[in-house]
């Protein structure tokens, strides 16, 4: 009876195993249909969540010698692999003659009372500009004391969640603050550099929690493209987008707007949340327009806020003007 019951418990935790792994890929198949329905686009964003699980699965098929099991989980790896792999590849080479820019952005966290750490990363990484999410009256008070070097500033303070703020040594042609495709403020900024003049964007659309707010998001993202296409020169899309690099309304954002994604080269750089290692997701972006190269983009260190602040190092050739 012991070795039957035993046999009987090795059978169902085989089967258990692949019904896992039928539930990741069916989660990973979601994921691309993610215009169909609003959970399916939250599917897409955990691609390496996905992964890790689906090789983990595969080891242990492989090892069970279950080699049909292990064939359903290698396609699903091949799957999330060929999404996530294209971001490692395709950095551009940068002209030593272009002008080189620091922008940075940083989603602090209403919540958050680190203003001097806040500060103190800004001062680090000495941006020449800077994006600020989730803006109080109390945060933009303590970053204007703190931060005196930046005297070009436009801000939007709320009590919510999207208060929004840009500072910049760049002395600017314009900055705004505008309403684009929701409720919610976005920075519009030309800045003059030594070479002439770049457009900065910066935003951040509702989080898509239920149908309605990812209606607002998706549409927000839209009306950006259309946006973007209406500026002649440089520009750089920065924010808090609440998307990744694989939701398919990404996509229809770099195609639409013709930005490219500052990732490309440089890999995942998941930047929230901080504290949940295992749900890390790249949601915090920088999309640049052809005549920007990528010299360097990186995240940075803990700042109190649930997201990572984003460092990237913009390269201006004036020849691709």
């Amino acid at each position: 009876m012991i070795e039957k019951s035993n046999i009987i418990s090795k059978v169902n935790i085989w089967r258990l195993l692949f019904c896992f792994t039928c539930l990741v890929g069916l989660a990973t198949i979601a994921g691309f249909f993610g215009k169909l329905y609003w959970l399916f686009e939250i599917a897409s964003h955990f691609r390496v969540q996905y992964l890790f699980f689906l090789l983990l699965f595969l080891i242990a098929f492989l090892i069970g010698k279950k080699y049909k099991f292990a064939l359903i989980a290698g396609l699903f790896v091949l799957l999330n692999t060929a999404t996530i792999l294209p971001l490692y590849f395709g950095s551009a080479q940068v002209s030593p003659k272009a002008t080189r820019l620091r922008a940075m952005l940083l989603n602090v966290n209403s919540a958050n009372r680190q203003h001097d750490r806040v500060a103190e990363v800004i001062r680090e990484e000495d941006p020449d500009f800077f994006l600020v999410m989730e803006v109080t009256g109390t945060w933009l008070t303590k970053l204007t004391e703190l931060l005196p070097d930046y005297q070009y500033k436009v801000s939007r303070p709320r009590h919510d969640n999207f208060g929004i703020a840009f500072f910049s040594r760049l002395e600017p042609e314009k900055m705004e603050i505008l309403q684009i495709g929701s409720s919610v403020p976005s920075v519009l900024a030309r800045l003059k550099y030594a070479n002439g003049s770049l457009s900065v964007i910066g935003t951040h659309p509702l989080p898509p929690v239920g149908a309605e707010y990812a209606h607002s998001r998706n549409r927000q993202i839209s009306d950006l493209a259309q946006k973007v296409k209406q500026i002649s020169g440089p520009v750089v899309l920065i924010g808090d987008l609440n998307m990744t690099s694989w939701s398919p309304y990404f996509a229809d954002l770099l195609e639409e707007s013709n930005l490219r994604d500052s990732r490309q080269g440089f890999g995942i750089q998941p930047s929230w949340p901080d504290g949940l290692f295992f749900l890390y997701v790249p949601i915090d972006h920088c999309l640049v327009s052809r005549e920007i190269k990528i010299v360097d983009r990186r995240v940075g260190p803990s700042i109190g806020s649930d997201h990572f602040p984003v460092t990237i190092d913009l390269a201006i050739d004036s020849s691709d003007l």
